[in-house]
């Protein structure tokens, strides 16, 4: 008979296999008048994975045969006694255990993922912001006053005109659309862009774009202010699209 695990027997108990410092089987009540149980100390003894072990197999049978005298044997695996009375119920200091450290990192960058894409879900449609703008902003800007002021002293209105058209378009490709691998007809994108939330502004837009590109290098004063009236309100009003 293989069995490396033995028990004590306590006071209310007797062994059936073994003595009292080393049993292997015990009975027992809690009692003198409730029925008996026994306690096993190596469940190997019974199951498959013992069995073939020794004698095993021959001491399960005998001991079944001792134990149901007729009737049935329950064998139950509990490391406690679930028969005995007593407040089982949940409290609320174990739900909270998975809501301290480490778990409470989890939560936290869980927290902050739904709120990203909260977030993001929100402003779909508008273009993330970069960090990097003001930087390129200000050089443009310098060059570009730098080119206006070279057309302005050389009468060339019109072609002032169509760069400023063309730096327009570009911003507001950029505002609307946002940074994108994309780089083929961002305009006629902008535009689409426009025309969805506002298709009035987004006809007006296309008419003083085309009129700019039409329009000669040299242009009368009233001529370009008018122009230049138009095409700044729509772009204003296209800005506020984002």
């Amino acid at each position: 008979l293989r069995a490396p695990q033995y028990v004590r027997v306590p006071d209310p108990c007797r062994a059936l296999i073994g003595h009292a410092e080393r049993a292997l089987v015990i009975e027992c009540s809690h009692t003198d008048t409730a029925p008996p149980y026994w306690v096993l100390s190596d469940p190997d003894v019974l199951n498959n994975h013992g069995l073939h072990n020794g004698r095993n197999a021959q001491t399960a049978l005998t001991l079944m045969d001792r134990l149901s005298t007729g009737g049935d044997i329950v064998i139950d695996y509990s490391t406690q006694v679930w028969a005995e009375g007593g407040d089982d119920r949940r409290t609320i200091a174990e739900l909270l255990r998975y809501f301290a450290p480490p778990f409470a990192w989890i939560w936290i960058a869980a927290g902050l993922l739904f709120g990203l894409a909260w977030w993001r879900g929100a402003v779909r449609d508008r273009p993330v912001v970069s960090v990097f703008d003001h930087g390129h902003r200000g050089a443009r800007s310098t060059v570009m006053s730098a080119q206006a002021r070279l057309m302005r002293n050389t009468g060339r209105d019109g072609a002032l005109l169509r760069v400023l058209a063309h730096q327009r378009v570009l911003s507001l490709c950029e505002r609307l659309l946002g940074r994108d691998d994309r780089t083929s007809n961002r305009q006629s994108r902008m535009l689409a862009f426009v025309e969805r939330r506002n298709p009035d502004l987004a006809h007006r837009l296309t008419s003083v774009l085309e009129d700019t590109q039409a329009v000669p290098d040299r242009l009368a004063p009233g001529a370009a202010i008018a122009l230049l009236t138009r095409l700044e309100t729509a772009y204003e009003e296209a800005r506020q699209l984002a």
